[in-house]
């Protein structure tokens, strides 16, 4: 009986361990039905109640969206959406739209957390047949260049939202006279994981990059492995400190640039209306590649990219 009870405790404990580790990694990745510069045509056919789908989101940046019905004189179906833990938004605060508008749109809406969100559209009328168009954005808010005195001993963080495969740049600039020998200690994933590391570089996205300006400046460009918040360590070499500006800026990904047809079907179901399939590719027009990384780049060490 104690060898039971012994053998129980341990299970237990096991079992406590193993769920305390996996909390602390990241969530297996999901993929949404609709990405950045996807263009959705939806279908409900009467009787039908509703219809959701799915886009990624990241904390603290800002969501405008529309929904337009697109047989004129309609109006829009109305339109909720959901945070990735199933709370929903206020997104009547976010849209200045009525009830029998013929597009709801909502503008500036902040994002509480990053994860995948739904959205749900229902008709104003289930007795019709509807047919809607929906397309969003995400902006990033634009960061204020900052003063901050800066050493080794005591790294300065700062805080980015970035977007799966968004290139960021961040630059420390020393003041004139300043001994400042710029330098960055680490950079955190939004799970506190070494962003830098060689097994977290994107398929295809080029390797983080750190480059040194004639006037001290210090530039480090990488791209995001995975959409949150990043914590960069700003710091300096040792033996040095002073007084530098610190700049960050996000880029965006290329947009997908799709047609995407969701039909009468489950809501997974995605394809030309009654033909359930992927959706189909289409050019993008006017699309902005990321810029290129700064001049004479040179690989990020190794010891900072474990960091």
């Amino acid at each position: 009986m104690i060898v039971r009870s012994a053998l129980n405790l341990f299970v237990l404990v096991l079992a406590c361990a193993l769920i305390a580790a996996c909390s602390s990694t990241p969530p297996t990745a999901q993929d949404a039905n609709v990405h950045l510069g996807d263009t959705l045509h939806g279908r409900m056919v009467p009787g039908r109640t509703q219809q959701t789908f799915t886009f990624e989101g990241v904390e603290s940046t800002l969501l405008d969206a529309y929904v337009r019905a697109d047989e004129n004189g309609e109006p829009a179906p109305s339109v909720a959406i959901h945070d990735p833990s199933g709370e929903p938004l206020d997104v009547a605060a976010a849209s200045t739209s009525k009830v029998d508008d013929h597009e709801f749109v909502v503008r500036s809406l902040v994002l509480p957390k990053t994860g995948i969100y739904k959205v749900i559209v229902t008709p104003r009328d289930t007795s019709r047949q509807v047919f809607y168009t929906f397309k969003h954005n995400i902006r990033w808010a634009s960061m204020p260049d900052r003063k901050a005195h800066i050493s080794a001993a005591k790294p300065t963080p700062v805080y980015v939202a970035a977007p799966r495969r968004g290139l960021v740049v961040f630059s420390i600039k020393p003041d004139r006279g300043s001994k400042l020998v710029p330098q960055v200690q680490a950079v955190k994933d939004p799970w506190g994981g070494p962003a830098l590391d060689k097994s977290q570089i994107p398929a295809g996205a080029p390797a983080p990059r750190v480059h040194h300006t004639r006037d001290g400046k210090m530039i480090l460009t990488f791209t995001a492995p995975r959409p949150g918040m990043y914590t960069i360590l700003a710091g300096a070499k040792p033996g040095t400190e002073g007084v530098g500006t610190l700049r960050v800026g996000v880029t965006p990904p290329k947009r997908a640039g799709r047609q995407v047809f969701h039909n009468d079907g489950a809501p997974s179901s995605f394809g030309v209306p009654g033909q359930p399939g992927a959706a189909t590719p289409v050019r993008s027009i006017g699309a902005v590649p990321p810029p290129p990384p700064p001049p004479a780049p040179v690989p990020v060490d190794s010891a900072l990219a474990s960091r």
